[in-house]
C-alpha cells in the first residue's frame, strides 16, 4: 500500500456463494482473457492485448468471510502499461460490485 502508483484497493463483493462464477464472468468480459487456474480461493488469468500480443497476469485472492477480493495485476513485459491494468481491475470491480 505504500505505492500508491501500482496499489489496487481490495474488491468488495456481497455474496460468497457466487463470487467465483461472478468473478470469473466479470474476467472473461473484458476480452482476451485465458482463466488458468480457479480454485475456491483463487483465480488465475492472463490477459494478451491485441495488438502487440503482450501477456498481462492477473491474479485473484478471494476471502470469503471477509467478503473482499484481493487482486494482482502486471505486464510481463515493461514497467508502464498506459493504465490498461488498473482500468482493466476497475472494470472486473464494477462488475463484481
Amino acid at each position: 500500500q505504500d505505492d500508491e502508483v501500482h496499489f489496487i484497493k481490495p474488491i468488495r463483493f456481497s455474496d460468497a456463494e457466487t463470487i467465483n462464477a461472478q468473478l470469473e464472468k466479470a474476467i472473461k468480459s473484458y476480452g482476451n482473457a485465458t482463466i488458468i487456474k480457479s480454485d475456491p480461493q483463487y483465480i488465475y488469468a492472463e490477459y494478451q492485448s491485441d495488438l502487440m500480443k503482450y501477456v498481462d497476469d492477473v491474479e485473484f485472492y478471494i476471502v470469503p468471510n471477509e467478503k473482499i477480493i484481493h487482486v494482482r495485476s502486471a505486464s510481463r513485459l515493461g514497467y508502464d502499461d498506459l493504465g490498461v491494468n488498473r482500468s482493466r481491475i476497475e472494470t472486473v470491480r464494477l462488475a463484481i460490485q
